[in-house]
């Protein structure tokens, strides 16, 4: 390490590091004065005042990202011009791992810096050479570097992917971004065993469960136009035959999975009438419902069929199939162009095909085979993950709700009824919480998430919001256990 110093403070042009040389705890204290009074200025905004610390010269350098620079003021312009307001500036966090003299009459400085900013976190080291001019210390070269957070990804996402998936297999694809920038997408394996397509980032896959999120925000969308409440009682869409055990339960609590409606669909008695059947048979059978499981409100129970209930909602208020709504209101807002919705046996073509290993070989397991495959309110959007990460982007900047909406929709409905023992962590139709476990993958920050799950089709839409990283993941074959721990750990660990 010391070499490398050495031979960059050749090629400048400045002293070798003389062993003997020792740094005056005066001189220290002015040099870290004037460094720490550049952090604060940063922060403050004020680029004038940061640059007082750099020597006001022409022979001044500067080598970073974009180039190198020599003198005072081009060295200023391109901070303005990199920086050019408060967003673009965030707020500056140093470290200093090394202060030394060069000779008595220079040192340098090295150490770390962060931005924290709202439109993605940067990271970097930087050597810095103090020489005395003048009576004055100030920086006469500048060496910064930022951390390569593609290359980083890359190099720690690739071969484990490729651990996991061969080319000549069922695989998926990946996804990473932090704000408005994608720092990674690939695809590893087999769309189609048949036509032997490849999966790239634009392939298209079911997303199972993550469909619930689009539901819901249909059912969002209703509200903000005024064509329904999320109190209205579902009996008021509904005919039950005894509507008096459904009185107390409305739209929210379907939408958060505190309904108390039971599952009352036979699968397993019937498979082959599951395999076609749409939202409505899927929700026929809660019609009978004598009973609640529990009050509305007080508890939690995953509902695959009250989601095929919300979708129905969905056609009523709007007069036109919930597949077309979403379409219109959300699909074309957020730019996602090749995504798609289940109806019946499409998606056909242009779209990944899921299996499942028995042996050493693979069955096909989606459309045919899966029963309640053909359930679309609870499973039925088919996209990309370029285009769930369009999705999340749109809900981010308010394309097809309000921000308002959007927060409520993600933080955790909190009914006065509430009586379990853990408290609530589901929105509507996102899960949420400062700690979460979600199919064997287990963070202890705040996230935003739904996961799917449909026949060979396995989905993870994930958005840490403190550090505005997105993670998308879809796969047209059951998951390996861990792999998406590692990948989160991965991510988590390696961008700022």
């Amino acid at each position: 390490m010391q070499r490398t110093f050495i031979l960059l403070f050749s090629i400048l042009g400045c002293t070798v590091l003389n062993a003997q040389a020792t740094l005056s705890s005066s001189d220290s204290a002015v040099i870290m004065q004037k460094f720490w009074q550049q952090e604060a200025a940063w922060n403050r905004g004020d680029i004038e005042d940061f640059m007082t610390a750099y020597w006001e010269s022409t022979q001044l350098v500067f080598v970073g990202a974009d180039g190198s620079h020599y003198g005072w003021k081009p060295v200023k312009d391109n901070y303005y011009k990199r920086y050019p307001d408060r967003t673009a500036m965030g707020t500056l966090t140093f470290e200093v791992l090394d202060l030394r003299a060069i000779d008595q009459h220079s040192a340098f400085l090295i150490g770390t810096y962060h931005l924290t900013r709202t439109i993605g976190n940067l990271r970097g080291t930087f050597t810095l050479v103090w020489s005395l001019i003048e009576g004055k210390w100030v920086i006469t070269s500048d060496h910064t570097s930022a951390f390569d957070l593609v290359g980083a990804l890359k190099t720690q996402l690739d071969p484990l992917m490729a651990s996991h998936f061969s080319d000549h297999a069922p695989g998926g694809a990946l996804l990473i971004a932090q704000a408005d920038q994608v720092l990674y997408q690939e695809g590893f394996g087999l769309a189609n065993l048949q036509t032997k397509e490849k999966i790239s980032e634009h392939t298209v896959f079911n997303t199972g469960s993550i469909s619930k999120t689009f539901v819901s925000n249909a059912i969002l969308k209703l509200q903000e136009d005024g064509l329904l409440s999320l109190d209205d009682p579902i009996a008021q869409y509904f005919d039950f035959e005894h509507p008096e055990v459904v009185k107390d339960v409305a739209i929210k609590h379907l939408l958060s999975h505190t309904s108390g409606l039971p599952d009352l669909r036979n699968v397993g008695a019937d498979p082959n009438f599951y395999l076609t059947a749409k939202d409505r048979e899927n929700f026929a059978p809660l019609l009978k419902t004598k009973r609640l499981r529990f009050p509305p409100g007080s508890a939690f129970e995953y509902s695959n069929p009250a989601y095929n209930g919300l979708a129905l909602i969905v056609e009523e208020v709007s007069g036109m199939p919930w597949q077309d709504f979403v379409k219109q209101q959300i699909f074309d807002p957020a730019d996602m162009t090749t995504s798609r919705i289940t109806n019946g046996s499409e998606p056909s073509t242009d779209v990944a095909h899921a299996y499942v290993q028995e042996g050493q070989a693979w069955s096909e397991n989606d459309y045919g085979e899966f029963p309640t495959f053909c359930a679309a309110g609870n499973g039925g959007i088919w996209s990309s993950v370029v285009e769930l990460f369009h999705y999340e982007q749109a809900q981010q900047k308010g394309k097809f709700l309000s921000l308002e909406t959007i927060a409520q929709s993600r933080t955790p409905f909190q009914p006065s009824a509430w009586s379990a023992s853990s408290p609530p962590f589901v929105g509507y139709g996102w899960w949420s919480g400062p700690t979460a476990l979600f199919r064997g993958v287990s963070v202890d920050r705040d996230v935003i998430f739904h996961t799917g799950s449909q026949g060979g089709f396995r989905g993870y839409h994930i958005y840490f919001p403190n550090e505005k990283i997105f993670i998308a993941a879809l796969f047209n074959r059951p998951v390996p256990a861990g792999l998406m721990q590692q990948v989160v750990d991965e991510v988590l660990e390696t961008i700022p």
